[in-house]
């Protein structure tokens, strides 16, 4: 090999695999949760449909070389501080190939593939977090003269909720309530992606108590099983009262002993690690 340039043991192949391709696709917090199947148009390479890959006009072939008759290579003498060697050289006229593209396709130029829309459906599953990456085989570019395709990444961009938030497996949401209502106990609907739910609010419910609905958060990937959906209460004070409800209000204080310069100091709790501390002390 080192005298002759290295064997050859016949011409090269014109077919080459297409290349892999990278798209990004936007789905909703509810797709995710679920899943969903996709449709879309992506422009792409695709075999040529007039020479079906081959690269040649209609009732024509690719034709054995004259300058190397089909080889792909030629031999030629080379001087070397050895004497005169025979070296394979690729054959000028069909670059390796022992053909040549006498006629080539129109619509393709003598390539086997052109550029058009390909629509594309695949399946996104149910619990994909934002960021997931999707891998199609055989939906990336077509190869040149009738090569195989490459394979189709999907990177999933899940779009920002109106109401929900995704927390892990669980769904989270915030619930705005009248004070009186969470002074009294009541019981709101709540708008899921399961439907309409009743939600019971304990009487003296404080904001920033979390409401827990079993089974109604995000698909846990791969499974059937589902995380909850956690429902933050958020007690709106009101800021728009007229002297009849601010003297209400005073009377309601005055029934119940409490000063309205009266507040008390909650003590700092620390970290996760202090109250450890402190329960062991």
């Amino acid at each position: 090999d080192m005298f002759t340039g290295g064997q050859q043991s016949g011409p090269a192949s014109r077919v080459r695999q297409g290349q892999d391709s990278l798209i990004n696709v936007s789905i909703s917090l509810r797709d995710a949760v679920f899943g969903v199947e996709k449709t879309i148009d992506l422009k792409t390479a695709v075999t040529c449909q007039s020479c079906q890959g081959e690269g040649t006009a209609p009732d024509t072939h690719p034709e054995t070389c004259d300058t190397c008759h089909g080889a792909g290579y030629m031999q030629r003498r080379v001087q070397s501080i050895l004497g005169t060697v025979m070296q394979q050289v690729e054959c000028p006229t069909c670059h390796g190939y022992g053909t040549v593209i006498k006629h080539p396709c129109a619509e393709c130029s003598g390539k086997g593939r052109v550029r058009a829309n390909e629509p594309v459906t695949f399946t996104v599953p149910a619990g994909v977090n934002d960021g997931a990456r999707i891998r199609l085989r055989g939906k990336g570019e077509a190869g040149l003269y009738g090569g195989p395709n490459g394979d189709l990444y999907v990177d999933l961009n899940v779009k920002r909720d109106k109401y929900f938030s995704r927390e892990g497996d669980n769904l989270g949401t915030t619930v705005n309530i009248p004070m009186v209502a969470a002074a009294l106990g009541t019981t709101i609907p709540l708008k899921t992606f399961d439907g309409d739910q009743e939600v019971a609010i304990p009487a003296g419910t404080q904001s920033g108590d979390v409401i827990t609905l079993n089974g109604l958060g995000a698909t846990v990937l791969g499974t059937e099983r589902r995380g909850d959906l956690l429902v933050r209460i958020q007690v709106v004070t009101p800021t728009d009262m007229t002297e009849e409800q601010r003297e209400l209000l005073r009377q309601f204080a005055a029934l119940r002993g409490e000063s309205l310069t009266e507040g008390s100091q909650v003590k700092h709790r620390g970290g996760l690690f202090s109250r450890l501390k402190d329960q062991f002390k």
